[in-house]
């Protein structure tokens, strides 16, 4: 994924969670993906990378061509995606959530956050 200049994920069906995206991210990878589904909410368009309608190859090819036409903004969504795994998807990030998580749910219910609570 290093060498890449961009991912394309031309998915027609509804994808759960775009984990080929983050890994794209986590290289500062920018990713061209279907507007449909996860992938239109992990991809933001010309920030982390584009959206094109989904089954249709004429829009993907001058989605890729634009791409590829404008080196500028291709380097500033490399920048945009590796800040964006930084930002919402290392382990750390994932820790603090569910951390936070927990201690919201355990709050609602009259759970103490001390280990030793009667």
């Amino acid at each position: 994924m290093q060498s890449a200049r961009i991912l394309i994920c031309p998915s027609v069906w509804y994808e759960s969670f775009g984990m080929i995206i983050v890994e794209a991210f986590s290289t500062g990878l920018p990713v061209i993906a279907s507007d449909l589904g996860a992938m239109a909410e992990l991809v933001h368009h010309e920030r982390t990378g584009l959206l094109f309608t989904p089954g249709d190859p004429v829009a993907l090819a001058h989605t890729v061509s634009y791409a590829l036409d404008h080196p500028t903004l291709l380097r500033e969504m490399r920048g945009q995606a590796r800040s964006e795994y930084q930002d919402r998807y290392t382990a750390a990030t994932n820790y603090q959530i569910l951390t936070s998580i927990y201690a919201d749910a355990g709050g609602q219910f009259g759970v103490s956050n001390s280990r030793h609570a009667a």
